[in-house]
């Protein structure tokens, strides 16, 4: 993603976009996470969602696109978000906040997939626009967790 320099319309359209990323930066979707990621537990109607993590992950995602115009201050929140997804994740690799990291899949939900898929191609997104492995090796954990799990019979 490093490759290309964007100039013109497009090139004014992608940089005025990280105003708006920085500003997604600081919104209850990144917040909500972080909250519940570090254990102090999210406290508003948005949380409830099961499968709001997706939301943190879509925004990584566009952040990582959006880095690859070398923007410091998205950077900087592009590698906060990396480290709460990386804290969030349980020894075992499961990954999704709506959940307790020792409760594991659920058994009456199907979002699981949804909030892991969203992940997967955030952690390449940031893999290619940072070349950090992290997320990426977290994103393979949690794989292997939900192939295990599924192949063990998990509904």
């Amino acid at each position: 993603m490093g490759a290309v320099t964007l100039g013109g319309f497009l090139g004014r359209r992608v940089d005025l976009n990280v105003h708006s990323l920085l500003a997604g930066f600081d919104s209850p979707v990144c917040l909500g996470f972080e909250a519940d990621a570090l254990g102090d537990g999210w406290q508003g109607d948005y949380r409830r969602r099961g499968a709001a993590d997706t939301d943190l992950h879509k925004w990584l995602e566009a952040a990582c696109c959006a880095l690859a115009g070398a923007h410091g201050e998205l950077g900087t929140a592009i590698d906060h978000v990396a480290e709460t997804i990386l804290a969030a994740q349980a020894p075992a690799g499961f990954i999704h906040t709506h959940r307790s990291r020792e409760a594991g899949l659920d058994p009456r939900a199907r979002n699981e997939l949804y909030v892991a898929g969203h992940l997967f191609e955030a952690a390449v997104a940031h893999h290619r626009a940072t070349g950090e492995d992290a997320l990426l090796d977290a994103a393979r954990r949690w794989a292997d967790y939900l192939h295990e799990h599924f192949a063990a019979g998990h509904p």
